[in-house]
């Protein structure tokens, strides 16, 4: 007798889409910008960086160039993601980028939900990032529920 399968749980980082991909590609170019426009060094930056991720248990901070005590002391009292606009933008451009499902992903998610089974995404990522990459993805109103690690 074939068991029905009512229910998937299904990780959604490197294992959906690769999430360090994203991740590195979207960083390290606003990284590069980032230590040709200051003229601060990048092993400088990473630890700034390293320390400002640490405080908020994510690498994916979005407030993190505000936090850099090298370019706070660069510019006291300025307006750091209008100075760094640039940066910010190449992050941007190179998360659209890299942000794709693994091959037959949607096209096996739709197939289960047809089937009538209820899909729920797991990830340890904070929920606002998830729901950015669900949503970009194309997975909003394929996954059912997203379960997170944190708020």
């Amino acid at each position: 007798m074939k068991q029905k399968v009512s229910v998937i749980i299904a990780d959604l980082d490197n294992t959906l889409f690769d999430w360090f991909n994203i991740w590195y590609n979207s960083f390290n170019a606003m990284l590069t910008s980032l230590v040709e426009k200051s003229r601060i060094t990048r092993q400088t930056l990473e630890g700034e960086f390293k320390k400002v991720h640490q405080k908020h248990g994510t690498s994916e901070y979005a407030f993190s160039l505000q936090e850099l005590p090298s370019l706070i002391k660069k510019h006291p009292g300025g307006d750091i993601p209008t100075v760094y606009a640039e940066c910010i933008q190449a992050f941007r451009d190179a998360r659209r980028s890299a942000m794709v499902l693994y091959p037959t992903v949607l096209q096996t998610l739709s197939l289960l939900r047809g089937k009538g089974c209820l899909l729920v995404g797991y990830t340890e990522s904070k929920a606002f990032y998830s729901y950015y990459r669900i949503k970009k993805l194309g997975l909003d109103g394929i996954l059912d529920y997203l379960c997170s690690g944190s708020a």
